[in-house]
């Protein structure tokens, strides 16, 4: 028989225990809730496939341009030489059957020569690419057009266009379009001296205006390379682009941008400027959630990768930042790319210093106002057969991040890489390209037709500068990177106090 007082104990003890027991579940929690950051980080790394060489492509190639459709494909445009001439070539991508064969589609009727400089994909599933045809002494920008879902086939595609004559080298240009049909091209040329001009499609490529300068370097020495077309959301069409020297130094990262609805441009601004070294240069332009985000190099900042930003379509600059700290080199533009969740990713080749240095293709997402920790695709150290270089990436159907690049441009020639990664995004809704008819589709000509394009005298101002401002260097996000996640501060500071209330409570208990 259990009498009064040993149930009375009994009962004490039993209570005690629960309360010595509560502390340790505070402090269990505490701890859960201060690592659930640093767990969830490790969840939303991405898990990129093994990074593979592209079949069937010269290994000097470079990077081809990039069109993800809504049908599950990503369709690539890129030149190489076939039969003596350097032709338009095509290729696709499929996540369940890699890579096609590649297929010369397109010729230049300059020089045999034809370098792909842009592509874009319509509504109505029209592609639309442009091209250099012709050499250092003579070139112009030619256009061409054809049914996506026939991208493979030569004959469909229409006879090329000259649409802007007096190219100039490095072969420079872009192009993109937006939801009405129209068409827009920058492209550097010496028309009315050297300096960059557009020309403008308003009926889907059939006809275009007369070229008009956008910008002149003012210099026979200093010519532009690397220009970069957005056509954002509140109505304008955005440019950014680099003066350079003949011997392809960067003298400044220029950006100006054009109304839609009237034509005009803007008085172009210098976002940065050199005087000497090998300068600024390899600029990227994207537009997210309303924000612009201009990147580049800049030797004068230790070789970082430099970025501005503007929340009012272009009108003003924030200052210059630097994302990535540890990165340096000059590896090409980067590649932007939004996904299906409506995030922005950035890839880009650099390297970190070492011994031995650490090169590599990089990715990083834009988190709020700030870049996440890079994370490489590939990295290593440097060697003749390893240097990864000028990314270009797209999001197919929303949910699968494909990026390329060139594995040692100048180098070894070991040619075209890629990679592939899920993210964690609902796929977008599968969207058959639409198929022509026999009528639709273009017979091809032995000669190109020619847009008339008269000269006409461009008048314009001196570009102006913004004021030169100190870049910042910004750290990687803490949520990213586990060794500065600030919930750990939070949690050595409780542990301590923890541990107090149970030593408090297990001596009264006693």
């Amino acid at each position: 028989m259990i009498t009064q007082n040993e149930s009375f104990t009994k009962t004490e003890n039993t209570k005690a225990s629960h309360i010595i027991r509560i502390p340790w579940l505070v402090l269990a929690a505490l701890i859960i809730l201060m690592l659930a950051p640093l767990s969830l980080s490790a969840q939303s790394a991405l898990e990129w496939s093994i990074a593979r060489h592209i079949p069937g492509i010269d290994d000097d190639t470079d990077t081809p341009y990039l069109i993800a459709d809504q049908n599950r494909t990503v369709h690539a445009f890129f030149s190489q030489v076939a039969g003596g001439q350097l032709g338009v070539f095509y290729a696709y991508w499929t996540l369940e059957h890699g890579w096609s064969k590649p297929v010369n589609i397109l010729l230049s009727p300059n020089q045999r020569r034809a370098t792909v400089l842009g592509a874009f994909l319509d509504a109505k599933g029209i592609m639309h690419l442009i091209f250099l045809g012709g050499d250092q002494y003579s070139s112009e920008i030619y256009y061409s057009q054809a049914p996506a879902v026939n991208a493979g086939e030569a004959r469909a595609w229409s006879t090329p266009k000259m649409v802007g004559n007096r190219a100039t080298s490095p072969p420079s240009a872009a192009l993109t379009g937006d939801a009405k049909g129209n068409l827009y091209v920058i492209y550097g040329g010496n028309r009315d001296g050297n300096g960059i001009y557009a020309v403008r499609s308003v009926d889907g490529g059939e006809i275009w205006s007369t070229p008009i300068a956008v910008f002149q370097t003012g210099k026979k020495s200093l010519t532009n390379a690397w220009p970069q077309l957005v056509v954002d959301k509140s109505g304008w069409l955005q440019a950014i682009w680099t003066v350079i020297t003949t011997a392809g130094q960067g003298r400044g990262i220029y950006y100006s941008r054009m109304n839609l609805g009237n034509g005009e441009w803007s008085l172009p601004i210098a976002l940065a400027n050199t005087p000497g070294g090998l300068g600024v240069r390899d600029p990227a332009l994207t537009e997210h959630n309303g924000r612009l985000l201009a990147a580049f190099y800049d030797a004068n900042l230790d070789g970082k990768y430099v970025m501005r930003t503007s929340d009012d379509a272009g009108q003003s600059w924030a200052e210059p930042i630097v994302p990535f700290p540890d990165h340096v080199g000059a590896n090409g533009s980067g590649s932007f790319v939004e996904d299906a969740n409506d995030d922005l990713h950035l890839f880009w080749g650099q390297r970190i210093p070492s011994n031995p240095d650490i090169h590599g293709m990089w990715h990083s997402t834009y988190q709020g106002d700030q870049w996440s920790a890079p994370d490489p695709i590939v990295s290593g150290p440097p060697s003749s057969e390893f240097d990864p270089s000028l990314p270009r990436a797209v999001a197919s159907q929303g949910n699968k991040l494909l990026v390329l690049w060139r594995q040692d441009p100048g180098l070894a020639g070991n040619g075209l890489w890629y990679s592939y990664a899920t993210i964690n995004a609902k796929e977008l809704p599968i969207v058959p390209l639409p198929v022509p008819t026999a009528s639709e589709i273009s017979a091809p000509t032995p000669a190109a037709t020619q847009v008339a394009i008269e000269p006409t005298p461009t008048v314009l101002q001196r570009a102006t500068t913004l004021p030169k401002p100190t870049p910042t260097l910004q750290p990687v996000d803490p949520a990213v990177k586990a060794e500065n996640n600030p919930n750990l501060n939070i949690l050595w500071a409780v542990i301590p106090v923890a541990l107090l209330v149970i030593f408090v409570v297990a001596r009264n208990l006693k």
